[in-house]
């Protein structure tokens, strides 16, 4: 049993407690939680792909969320000091019978979660399955075959592949069984997950995938009642989201981060050596990079004990390709370090004397997944850029970075792309062979493109998005391989979702700035020469200098995290509008404010006002009936104008706040370059401003019939 304070005191470093791609059962049964009686809200750092076949991904965000749902042959706890530690799950026995037979025995009395008992047929289905090579998630060392000896007792099989058997040892704590009536229809296997795990999946609302405990597991019912995973792909409002009270679980954290939670007494700090090594991966396919010399010349570059420095404790030395938490793990002979001297001869000898003659290398690294790797991604490339290299650095977000991070027929973008690899197992061959392959006609000529995309418009069809697919989720870039297109959500379906809240919160913003800028106007416009002119200047040049970034985090540390006063991640009600609608209120107000005072001012001394004092109207009537009637177009002119500027900022302040509208969809799009996405918001975007300003016209001519159309 353990409490809701215990389970983030154990979860703040993901490579301790989730890092390993799978979950400790233990970790959610030796807890109380039951006290609060709610979902535990984990907040993940890498998008989901939207498709629940386990085999189809290496995403470690969708790896934690499948190790609740499903249930493995072992589990491997990976601790340095006992790195070949298994922990028998649904298996009660692993035997090696020879070299290519392995016997597994199976616990008895397991379901899965839609009633289905677990046999051996289960484990046939799944690792038969599994290792086929057209599958992305190639974790199987090649094809194998099972032979069912009962309905408990199966032997792993790999003669015909001609490898051992024993591989299988440590992979069994890494490959999730699934059932075999969901591997015979796909379709179902991809629509939802049914393991045999503690928790059972519910649905996905959006980017969250909720999950509810599993009575029925054979380790008894979880005493936490349900786990949220939630994609946050800011460190900052992960790390926000947990000190206010709004995550339970976080990853992924800054040293500083870190840092700032320790500090918090309600918080302790478990740190632990990862399973993850991070890598500057070439693109080995393509020039310059094909030549091993170049490769070699670019490691003996880089001075790891300098980016260890930028890292501080969110790095340790390794001497080998694979963690020190890993079976087998040891240092490697002449493992490259940095020596400038045999860079400059693995150069000359490659025909690039100090590096003459190299082209332009492309160096492309995340930031908001990995620690400091925009730091030590621009050590790096100064480091390459002394031997002589030629670098250009990109930082992407995390998206965008993960779109390409696998080899493409032709080399893939790029010619260096950093990158981490990590596996819930003991097992050292674990290794990368997805390979993205995709059927959305991005191969086919451009005006082919252009035609196929202009029919569908007029059609009304704004195309599917690459990214999304009908659950609501991020497909996590090239992570994602569906070679049919058919699962992708509808671009106009994601706009007409997200359009409402977007329009509720410019809806709100407005309200607020003309409260605000409305009393401010007035009284600068009828006291042009007074103190009331003064102050709506001042107002004027204090909010147009604040960065709607910056006021939003401010607004999020004191209100939210500090006095607990206002939520401010994702939107559960009218209450998660206000923030980012005030911080959208601030930058409109000083233009609403100086076109008011001038134009009001304007008004006040035209000839017709003092036509009006002579003829005995009173002071209230001649502002209200008169004036501001007068005063009002240039403002509606302005509103309308001012939309467009509100649309530019909703970009930033939705992604900060999370919020689900339509800002967040497209800096989401952006990053991972969901094109049809981007180009169906671009369309939607500009009819609303037409159809705005056709209204404004509109009201323009009514309160000022003199206005010419």
């Amino acid at each position: 049993m353990f409490s809701r304070r215990d389970l983030m005191k154990s979860a703040l470093v993901g490579a301790g407690a989730f890092g390993f791609g799978r979950v400790n059962p233990d970790f959610l049964f030796t807890s109380a939680l039951a006290a609060d009686n709610r979902a535990v809200r984990f907040l993940g750092a890498e998008a989901l792909t939207g498709n629940w076949d386990p085999t189809t991904h290496t995403n470690l965000g969708q790896l934690i969320v499948e190790g609740f749902v499903f249930g493995y042959l072992t589990r491997a706890p990976m601790r340095p000091e006992k790195p070949d530690e298994l922990v028998f799950e649904l298996a009660e026995s692993l035997t090696p019978i020879d070299f290519n037979t392995m016997e597994v025995k199976l616990r008895k009395g397991i379901k899965f979660h839609d009633g289905t008992p677990l046999t051996a047929a289960d484990v046939k289905a799944t690792y038969e399955y599994g290792s086929q090579p057209d599958r992305p998630a190639q974790w199987y060392p090649g094809l194998v075959k099972i032979d069912v000896i009962d309905d408990h007792t199966c032997h792993i099989n790999t003669k015909e592949a001609g490898y051992p058997a024993a591989l299988y040892y440590y992979l069994s704590s890494f490959l999730p069984i699934m059932s075999a009536k969901d591997v015979a229809n796909k379709a179902q296997l991809s629509a939802r997950m049914n393991g045999t795990g503690p928790f059972k999946y519910i649905e996905q609302k959006g980017d969250t995938t909720v999950l509810a405990a599993n009575p029925d597991f054979f380790m008894g019912s979880p005493k936490v009642p349900g786990v949220e995973y939630h994609f946050v792909g800011d460190t900052t409002t992960r790390t926000l989201s947990l000190l206010n009270g709004e995550a339970d679980i976080i990853e992924r954290l800054e040293a500083e981060q870190v840092d700032t939670i320790a500090k918090d007494a309600r918080f302790a700090i478990h740190k632990a050596v990862s399973v993850e090594n991070k890598y500057l991966f070439f693109r080995c396919s393509k020039k310059p990079f094909d030549d091993p010399r170049i490769r070699l010349a670019a490691c003996h570059s880089i001075d790891r004990k300098q980016v260890l420095e930028i890292l501080g404790v969110s790095g340790t030395y390794s001497k080998a390709h694979i963690s020190p938490v890993k079976f087998g793990y040891t240092e490697v002979p002449n493992y490259p370090e940095f020596d400038a001297v045999k860079a400059q001869a693995l150069l000359a000898e490659a025909g690039f004397p100090k590096g003459e003659g190299l082209p332009e290398l492309t160096y492309y690294s995340s930031v908001g997944f990995y620690p400091k790797t925009k730091e030590y991604a621009e050590l790096i490339t100064g480091m390459l850029q002394e031997q002589g290299f030629k670098v250009n650095l990109q930082t992407l977000e995390v998206a965008a970075w993960g779109n390409l991070l696998y080899d493409k027929p032709g080399g893939g973008e790029g010619n260096m792309i950093d990158c981490g690899w990590c596996t819930g197992s003991p097992e050292p061959d674990l290794v990368l062979r997805t390979h993205l392959a995709t059927k959305m006609g991005l191969r086919d000529p451009i005006i082919v493109q252009y035609a196929r995309y202009m029919g569908g418009l007029l059609h009304g069809d704004l195309g599917q998005s690459y990214l999304r697919p009908k659950s609501g989720m991020v497909a996590a870039g090239g992570q994602y391989v569906d070679p049919t297109k058919s699962d992708m959500a509808p671009v106009t379906d994601l706009i007409v979702e997200r359009l409402p809240f977007t329009l509720q919160l410019g809806g709100v913003a407005l309200v607020l700035a003309f409260l605000m800028s409305f009393p401010i106007g007035v009284a600068g416009g009828l006291h042009q020469h007074g103190w009331q002119n003064a102050v709506a200047f001042g107002v004027q040049s204090l909010f147009v200098s604040i960065p709607n970034f910056w006021l939003a985090i401010i607004l999020i540390l004191f209100l939210s995290v500090k006095l607990n006063l206002l939520p401010a991640l994702g939107y559960q009600g009218f209450s998660y509008v206000l923030l980012p609608a005030f911080v959208l209120a601030v930058e409109i107000t000083p233009f609403l404010v100086r076109t008011l005072t001038t134009s009001l001012g304007e008004v006040m001394q035209a000839g017709f006002i003092d036509e009006a004092r002579v003829r005995g109207l009173s002071r209230r009537r001649i502002v209200y009936s008169h004036a501001l009637r007068n005063a009002a177009v240039p403002l509606v002119n302005l509103l309308g104008i001012q939309l467009s500027t509100l649309i530019g900022g909703v970009l930033v302040i939705e992604y900060i706040f999370d919020y689900p509208g339509l800002g967040n969809l497209t800096v989401v799009s952006v990053v991972g370059r969901d094109f049809p996405t981007i180009q169906g918001i671009a369309i939607t975007t500009s009819a609303v401003f037409v159809f705005i300003n056709i209204i404004v016209d509109l009201v323009a001519y009514m309160i000022d019939p003199r206005v010419e159309l």
